[in-house]
């Protein structure tokens, strides 16, 4: 009931209730004291904005605004770009990783006597590999095991912390994204 009234108060305060309307509210506020109070705290309200100064915004500040507005759209199409950019760099990676497997697999296929060739040395290249990797092994085991883990780890951190740097700088220099000027 009050929910109803109060929507008829409000069309009563606009003007807009039809003169049944008013007299139904006029009627509900002798009965309600509630109802009374609050009509009483709209009156009070309406007449302390009907005497204020109207507010006039600066004269820049519509440019102001929409200045900002351009930023935000520029940075939000310059991260989407940029997430479009390694979503691409990603799927050009596997696939091209996956046509060099279906060429090798063709080729393969089209020359088996040069496969076994090819696997034969590419088995005395690991073996080559093996061999130095046991001397690289030999020279650390002198050294003692937490050393180089901590150098290793230095060494990833240091190169973790320097990537992230360089896209931070990057997303952040004016005309990383080439993007078109806004129009206006």
């Amino acid at each position: 009931m009050h929910n109803e009234i109060e929507i008829l108060m409000s069309m009563v305060f606009d003007g807009e209730a039809t003169p049944a309307e008013a007299a139904q509210v006029r009627a509900h506020l002798t009965t309600c004291a509630a109802c009374s109070e609050s009509w009483q705290r709209w009156q009070v309200l309406d007449t302390c904005l009907a005497s204020a100064p109207p507010l006039i915004p600066p004269p820049d500040f519509v440019a102001s605004v929409m200045a900002r507005l351009g930023e935000r759209r520029r940075r939000r199409s310059r991260s989407r770009w940029f997430g479009s950019g390694m979503v691409l760099a990603s799927a050009l990676v596997l696939v091209g990783f996956w046509l060099i497997v279906a060429a090798l697999l063709w080729w393969g296929h089209q020359h088996p006597l040069e496969v076994g060739i090819a696997l034969s040395s590419g088995a005395q290249f690991l073996s080559s590999l093996t061999w130095i990797l046991r001397g690289l092994g030999t020279l650390f085991g002198s050294v003692d095991g937490v050393v180089l883990k901590l150098g290793a780890g230095f060494g990833l951190s240091l190169t973790f912390a320097l990537v992230l740097l360089w896209f931070w700088v990057m997303s952040r220099s004016p005309g990383w994204v080439r993007m078109p000027a806004p129009m206006h």
